[in-house]
C-alpha cells in the first residue's frame, strides 16, 4: 500500500479497483444490508473553518473505527479493496448527494490530525460522478476528478476537500486511512 504514494506527497492510481469489483461494491452499499447514517457535515472540523467554506450533509458507514471492527461487511470491504493486510485505523464509505451548486469546495481538512504524521489517507471511487477531490499543497490546488475504480494515495498530512457532485446523482467514495 505505502509503494502507491511513490515518494510522493499525493499519488492517483487509476484502476486500482476493476470496474467490476467497484460495481460489486457500489451495489453492496447501495443495498438494504448497508445501513447509512446522517451527518450534518462532511467534516466536524473547527467552526471558523465551517464558517468560511460551503458545506453539505452526507451519509457513511464504517466499517473500521480506531482499529477495531464495526460493521458485518467489514471483512468483504477490506478483501475487495486489497487492506486486508494493512493497519487499517478507519475505513469508511461516504455518500455526497448531488448539490446543484458547482465548484465549491468542502473545508480541507486532515483526516486524523494526531497521526498525520504517520499515516496514509485512500479514496476510491465507487462510481462515475462529478466532485473533484482537491488536493491542497504549497499553496497549490489540485483538483482530481472522480472516476471509477481509481484511487487517491496520499500522506496523511495533506490537506484535502471534497465537493458534491453537480450532474450526477451521488458520489461514493471509499476513505481508508492507514497507520505507517
Amino acid at each position: 500500500m505505502i509503494n502507491f504514494l511513490q515518494n510522493k506527497k499525493f499519488n492517483v492510481v487509476d484502476n486500482y479497483l476493476s470496474e467490476e469489483i467497484s460495481d460489486m461494491l457500489y451495489d453492496l452499499f447501495m443495498s438494504k444490508d448497508c445501513p447509512w447514517y446522517f451527518n450534518e457535515a462532511t467534516h466536524g472540523g473547527d467552526i471558523e473553518v465551517l464558517n468560511k467554506h460551503y458545506e453539505t450533509p452526507q451519509f457513511t458507514h464504517s466499517f473500521i473505527q480506531e482499529g477495531k471492527s464495526c460493521s458485518d461487511l467489514t471483512n468483504i470491504v477490506t478483501f475487495l479493496t486489497k487492506t486486508h493486510k494493512q493497519n487499517i485505523y478507519r475505513l469508511k464509505v461516504n455518500y455526497l448527494t448531488n448539490s446543484n451548486q458547482s465548484g465549491i469546495s468542502h473545508p480541507p481538512h486532515l483526516d486524523d490530525k494526531n497521526n498525520a504524521s504517520r499515516s496514509i489517507n485512500v479514496i476510491i471511487f465507487l462510481n462515475e460522478s462529478d466532485g473533484d477531490t482537491v488536493i491542497y499543497k504549497n499553496n497549490q490546488i489540485t483538483r482530481i476528478e472522480p472516476k471509477k475504480g481509481r484511487a487517491i494515495f496520499m500522506r496523511g498530512d495533506v490537506f484535502h476537500a471534497s465537493n458534491s457532485p453537480v450532474e450526477y446523482k451521488n458520489r461514493v467514495v471509499l476513505n481508508v486511512n492507514i497507520l505507517n
